[in-house]
């Protein structure tokens, strides 16, 4: 394969393991969920939320994760609706 040709990723869970290193730390959280965009943000939740999701497949499935998640997307950006 050339230099010049590129993969498709999935950009909506680039910043996944950022946010899985600074799941402890609400203001870390708050800065991540202010640099993401709304579509980044909900695949994030939708990821820990979902006890099927490659992010949960090795891990005993909790609401540690996404109840952080969505308490600091609350207070960086209010107006994103996570259900």
């Amino acid at each position: 394969m050339s230099e010049n040709e590129e993969y498709w990723r999935n950009s909506k869970l680039d910043y996944l393991d950022s946010v899985v290193d600074a799941i402890d730390d609400q203001n870390e959280l708050i800065k991540l969920a202010n640099l993401m965009n709304k579509i980044q943000i909900q695949a994030i939740f939708k990821d820990f939320e979902d006890p099927y999701s490659m992010f949960n497949f090795h891990r005993e499935y909790t609401d540690y994760f996404w109840v952080r998640w969505k308490r600091a997307v609350k207070l960086a950006q209010p107006d994103i609706l996570l259900s």
